[in-house]
């Protein structure tokens, strides 16, 4: 029996220019672990799946973030 397994693809975080003319910016890891933004798509950090890369989005400090996810109740 054949069983489907999902693909990972690798992912980066991006958000928007501080203006509409101003390009994208990419989610970059320091070799010390410090997050930062950059304008060179090839210097992002790559991580593993979607899920890896939004769990780094949603943790970024407050000054870095570019969305907050509301608290789910179970």
């Amino acid at each position: 029996m054949l069983e489907w397994t999902p693909a990972l693809r690798p992912a980066v975080v991006t958000r928007h220019g501080a203006g509409p003319a101003a390009p994208e910016q990419y989610l970059q890891y320091e070799p010390a672990g410090d997050p930062r933004w950059t304008d060179n798509p090839r210097a992002a950090t790559r991580f593993d799946s979607m899920r890896e890369a939004f769990s780094a989005a949603v943790r970024l400090p407050g000054a870095l973030r570019i969305f907050t996810v509301p608290p789910t109740r179970f």
